[in-house]
């Protein structure tokens, strides 16, 4: 079996350190209501730790599946990086796992989404301000008290614009707990009340 093929295989550009730290916050909010989101899926690496550490939520899926949308002025990626995969492909590699897709530029690719749904764990691995920006308005209301929103690239040296989206949104709240994983990037945060 080549290693394309081999479907215990994490196919993902996040190092190893973060996605045991994501297997560890998914474990962490296993005993609270809500499903699972995850913004910028790429090739579903992390989207699979995310269906194996918590198989009985659904886990939704939320990515253009062609590669990076329009990106503004603080962003370093250009349209059309990342455009190397397909909905088809990691449908594939997910298969038999409790997923959702939802293909299409995010959060217009959200607008069928019930809003009765909740959300304990959402990850935003987007590395662009508009996407992040978008991701904390809609996933934030709907996050449960004790849910983890993680920012994948959060201080990352390509996503200048991630970074200022999630500082200019949390900047407003007060009841925060923000970590992260390593003391180079990505973050958390934890939502502590309603």
């Amino acid at each position: 079996m080549t290693e394309n093929n081999n479907p215990d295989k994490i196919r993902s550009v996040v190092p190893k350190v973060r996605q045991e730290f994501l297997r560890q916050q998914a474990l962490q909010v296993a005993s609270l209501r809500g499903e699972v989101a995850e913004i910028g899926v790429y090739k579903g690496g992390t989207a699979k730790i995310l269906a194996r550490a918590m198989p009985a939520r659904m886990v939704h899926l939320f990515d253009t599946f062609e590669g990076m949308p329009e990106t503004s002025e603080v962003d370093i990626h250009k349209p059309g990086d990342f455009a190397d995969t397909s909905l088809e492909t990691v449908n594939e590699y997910l298969q038999g796992y409790n997923v959702h897709f939802w293909p299409g530029i995010f959060p217009d690719s959200a607008r069928l989404l019930p809003d009765d749904i909740e959300f304990v764990l959402v990850h935003v691995d987007v590395d662009i301000y508009e996407s992040t920006k978008a991701a904390c308005e809609f996933f934030w209301p709907r996050l449960v008290t004790g849910g983890i929103m993680i920012f994948d690239d959060y201080n990352g040296p390509r996503c200048p614009g991630a970074n200022k989206a999630v500082d200019e949104f949390f900047n407003a709240w007060q009841e925060i707990e923000v970590s992260g994983p390593n003391k180079r990037y990505g973050t958390r945060v934890v939502k502590t009340q309603k």
